[in-house]
């Protein structure tokens, strides 16, 4: 278990930091759990020791957009939530090294802060920053920044890092056969013969039951190939519309960033033949939420307008995606929950029986690395109404 916490706020006249907007995510082998953001106020009894000017109310709300009218939670509760967190001695994320300076301003007193981590110097992008938001505490929802959608896509990241996919075992022992698999796979992903511990069929069966656990309705995969190899692992199980994300203006591309930095799986001395799908999905995931393809109504336009594209202007996919999405604002991002592909037995009789009925004779082509992700749409979704999933495979 880990935390990810994310905090908005302003500095007073005399430096104390006071937080404005709170919210704290815990990131598991299950998913990411996003706990509603909070608001505070100064307790009443010590405002004037704080020396708090209007000004910095002014730029508070400027930036962040959080009126003086919403019912707020009284800052000594804050204090004491974060100290019990911080007792906790579970690992605590935030955004960089100068959230732990605010973070530390904000509680004065002096507590064990080595459990306090920066996001920024574990290797996430922190440079981005979501500004769009439909949170109700915020009277822009196009430009002022939401703690909530911060700390999700925060979590997302984190959870990607250190939960990472699987690698199926090979049956083949013959020399010549070990030769070649390692002469392929590890010297261009760093993935020895000796590494897969997942049979085949058993990770066909985990991805057809998370199909049917989650009711998905639309797979994300990176291109034809994907596609092609994802179709013959599960055969007759395929209920789900597959979508190609080369076709929504997704560019393949192996750079530095697909480098494994400590999935257990890539051995390689050499880190740039560490090529991990944990890597390559992650991007695919953000790409997905950079866009909002998890909103079916997106979706459902983009396909609209490459058809019409096609008909009265003459181009292609490729040109009328990237026209598309250029117009899309990209810096609105949501995702709800990223789920670990570990998905209990189902408790619905009518999944279970679906679940006794899978064809497991499946294509005997190797499946070397894989990484799963869903999506789950909504602002608190109940139900998996409507969900999608995302997949990476390094080889098939």
């Amino acid at each position: 278990m880990y935390y990810v916490i994310d905090f908005t706020g302003f500095y007073t006249v005399d430096k104390r930091f006071i937080i404005e907007e709170f919210c704290e995510c815990r990131v598991s082998k299950e998913g990411v759990r996003v706990e509603d953001p909070m608001i505070f106020v100064i307790d009443p009894k010590v405002i004037s020791t704080y020396g708090i000017s209007q000004n910095n109310n002014f730029e508070c709300y400027e930036t962040f957009g959080i009126g003086i009218t919403h019912t707020r939670r009284l800052l000594s509760d804050l204090i004491k939530y974060i100290s019990e967190l911080l007792l906790t001695n579970k690992t605590i994320y935030v955004r960089n090294n100068e959230k732990i300076h605010d973070l530390k301003k904000f509680m004065i007193m002096p507590y064990n802060y080595n459990n306090l981590m920066s996001l920024e110097a574990k290797g996430c992008d922190t440079s981005h920053i979501i500004l769009g938001t439909d949170c109700q505490y915020h009277d822009n929802e196009y430009l002022n920044y939401c703690v909530r959608e911060n700390a999700k896509f925060m979590a997302n990241w984190l959870k990607e890092r250190e939960f990472p996919g699987m690698v199926t075992q090979v049956e083949d022992t013959s020399k010549e056969f070990v030769k070649a698999y390692n002469k392929t796979y590890y010297n261009n992903y760093g993935i020895k013969w000796k590494t897969g511990n997942v049979p085949l069929p058993l990770l066909s069966h985990k991805i057809v039951k998370l199909l049917i656990n989650h009711d998905v309705t639309n797979i994300f995969v990176k291109n034809i190939d994907i596609e092609i190899k994802l179709s013959s692992l599960i055969k007759d199980n395929l209920k789900s519309e597959i979508h190609r994300l080369t076709d929504y203006g997704f560019i393949d591309q192996l750079t530095v960033n697909n480098r494994a930095l400590d999935c257990k799986y890539h051995e390689h001395p050499n880190s740039q033949k560490n090529i991990c799908v944990q890597q390559t999905n992650l991007q695919l995931v953000e790409f997905i939420i950079y866009i909002q393809l998890y909103k079916m109504e997106v979706l459902e336009g983009v396909e609209k307008f490459m058809q019409l594209s096609q008909q009265h202007l003459g181009v292609g996919n490729s040109s009328t995606s990237d026209l598309y999405f250029s117009n899309l604002p990209s810096n609105q991002i949501y995702t709800d929950s990223n789920v670990d592909s570990e998905i209990t037995e189902s408790e619905n009789d009518e999944k279970d029986d679906r679940l006794k009925e899978f064809n497991l004779d499946v294509n005997t082509e190797i499946l070397d690395d894989i990484d799963i992700d869903i999506l789950l749409d909504g602002q608190d979704v109940k139900n998996d109404d409507f969900s999608m999933i995302n997949f990476d495979i390094d080889q098939l």
